[in-house]
């Protein structure tokens, strides 16, 4: 009763699907490491030398939304769930000193951070029903981003896996990674699963959806030749579905 008083707390308000927060934590844990290795499996693309750094992370995102949504109780896993990932998908890439480091770097950094927004100090909701509670999102996640991809390759040159001089890369691509991972994932759920309001399916929004497809499809295509110059127009139908139907449908588009 207490847990589920302090996610009414965060979310203030009525929450879209209210037997989900009575779950076991047992049950809500195990569904979080499936659905994170799942993603950690599905978006690992083109990854940085052997420890896998991978140009976006959607189960960083996923982290968030555990958390936000039901609490600092579901902390402990956020330890598991990086474990589980380098061993089911990387193949533990890392020694065991090593991966143990690089584990507690991430759940700590991430834990940080969410606790932070989970201060009533803080007056974050989790429905994101404000623009400050976007960037708020955002900002914590840009800053712990930031320090766990610092501490992740710190570990990996503290075991001479990677020269100092060659940081700056590995880094990037890590915090980089976690916040599209955070962006992508983490506003769409938080606001379907406390709010259930996503735009309704119409022919605007198939429209959209074929938009983004296609300057999807322009982008890759000629990524080569252009060298990405195209990317800037992926922004006209997150534009447009900004202008149509708010925060709720860019984080579709997104």
């Amino acid at each position: 009763m207490k847990s589920g008083a302090m996610v009414q707390r965060h979310l203030n308000g009525p929450m879209a699907i209210p037997w989900i927060f009575s779950l076991p934590n047992s049950v809500i844990g195990a569904a979080y490491l499936l659905l994170y290795v799942l993603l950690d499996w599905i978006s690992y693309i083109d990854p940085f030398a052997e420890y896998g750094i991978t140009p976006w992370n959607p189960p960083t995102g996923l982290s968030f939304v555990l958390v936000l949504l039901f609490g600092q109780r579901m902390i402990p896993f956020l330890f598991v769930a990086p474990f589980l990932a380098d061993v089911s998908v990387r193949q533990l890439p890392l020694s065991w000193p090593l991966e143990i480091a690089a584990v507690s770097v991430i759940g700590t950094g991430y834990s940080l951070g969410l606790l932070f927004l989970l201060r009533p100090g803080t007056r974050f909701n989790s429905s994101l029903p404000s623009l400050r509670d976007l960037l708020l999102l955002l900002t914590v996640a840009a800053i712990s981003a930031a320090l766990v991809a610092m501490g992740y390759v710190g570990v990996i040159i503290a075991g001479g896996l990677l020269p100092m001089s060659d940081l700056l890369s590995p880094f990037l691509r890590f915090w980089v990674g976690d916040m599209i991972g955070v962006a992508i994932i983490a506003p769409f759920t938080l606001i379907a699963l406390s709010r259930g309001r996503v735009p309704k399916m119409s022919l605007e929004a198939v429209a959209q959806i074929l938009a983004i497809l296609g300057v999807l499809w322009l982008v890759f295509r000629f990524a080569q030749e252009q060298q990405l110059q195209f990317f800037y127009v992926l922004f006209l139908p997150i534009i447009w579905m900004a202008i149509r139907t708010g925060r709720e449908g860019v984080t579709i588009g997104i």
